[in-house]
């Protein structure tokens, strides 16, 4: 679904998501702080600040923005030509981001250091490493000098979406059309490729894991060639995340932790919903959202070590991307702003 789409399902969405999470007995009885006038993507956390896009219905144009974690105040914005749909990467103080009129940005305190743009459509998240940043726009994935913002090299693929590329020492990693394709970092040509529904994945060590939502398998390939390493059917099929020593997926029914070798520790499942977005950890929990048509959409938070539910809560509209969390807070994108949200150190069941 586009931005554009999403913003005009979701309109008014945000005022029923303060009402709904405040007065929770497992967040603190009142939003810290609300920020942004607009529809917010997925914020990114470094040190005191947050770096998020705030894009308006009425606007082609969109905004980066830096605000300050401890009360939401701004402390810098830089309009961009599109629509930022995508998280922003931040290195070195430096954010890099993609818009929605096929632009890459680096900017830093809210001065533009370079922008690069090709005919793509929309760019997503790139991947940062010392000199080089990877992003896809459209069908291609490519390679930009990170300090001059000059083209390195281009890679085709099928399919215009546009995840966040895996980087490791030597190969890129992009999962488009239902494809995962190798990429040689230095040349950008292609290495190898293995075909499996879906458009994400995730990659740790040597080893890359993909959900197949057309087989409905979980599957762990090997990095430098590509195969399969391990399969385990009947999986949720959805895009797994890892953290720690586990994986953590869901799909209409259920959601799940698995670990490094494929054994499931543990599963649960939800009545007559779907997961939706992709999952955060963190303070030993599991937050996902759940909708149904019934019953809305839920913000839920799971246990880490054994998936217990811990709280869910109404948010009375379709999901607003993934939170992101800090040491004590979760921040909520959404439709008219960012939400800051205090979680007390040990969550009771309810």
């Amino acid at each position: 679904m586009s931005l554009r789409t999403r913003r005009q399902v979701l309109a008014g969405g945000a005022t029923a998501l303060v009402a709904s999470l405040a007065g929770c007995g497992l967040v603190t009885d009142r939003l810290q702080w609300m920020a942004g006038s607009g529809q917010t993507t997925t914020p990114t956390a470094v040190d005191d600040m947050l770096y998020f896009g705030i894009n308006k219905p009425d606007q082609d144009a969109g905004t980066l923005a830096a605000l300050n974690r401890s009360d939401g105040s701004t402390n810098w914005e830089y309009q961009t030509t599109g629509n930022v749909e995508s998280q922003p990467a931040v290195v070195d103080g430096t954010v890099y981001a993609g818009d929605s009129e096929g632009a890459l940005y680096a900017v830093t305190d809210g001065s533009e250091d370079w922008s690069f743009t090709k005919p793509f459509t929309s760019v997503g998240t790139p991947a940062i490493t010392d000199n080089t940043v990877y992003a896809k726009g459209g069908p291609l994935l490519f390679a930009v000098n990170r300090k001059s913002g000059e083209e390195e090299w281009r890679f085709e693929t099928v399919g215009s979406e546009y995840p966040k590329p895996a980087v490791a020492s030597d190969m890129v990693y992009i999962r488009s059309n239902g494809s995962v394709y190798a990429v040689d970092r230095a040349s950008g040509t292609e290495q190898w490729t293995f075909d499996g529904g879906g458009n994400r994945l995730t990659l740790v060590d040597d080893t890359i894991y993909i959900g197949d939502s057309d087989t409905g398998a979980l599957i762990a390939l090997d990095r430098m060639n590509g195969d399969v390493r391990w399969k385990e059917t009947g999986a949720p099929a959805k895009t797994p995340i890892a953290a720690g020593q586990h994986l953590y997926t869901g799909d209409s029914k259920q959601f799940a932790s698995y670990t490094m070798q494929g054994d499931r520790a543990w599963r649960t499942e939800f009545s007559n919903v779907s997961t939706t977005g992709i999952p955060t950890v963190a303070h030993d929990s599991v937050y996902v959202t759940t909708s149904s048509r019934d019953r809305g959409e839920y913000l839920r938070s799971l246990t880490q070590s054994n998936g217990d539910s811990q709280w869910k809560k109404l948010l009375d509209h379709p999901s607003l991307g993934a939170p992101a969390t800090s040491k004590n807070h979760i921040y909520v994108p959404g439709n008219r702003g960012l939400y800051s949200l205090t979680v007390k150190p040990k969550l009771a069941s309810f």
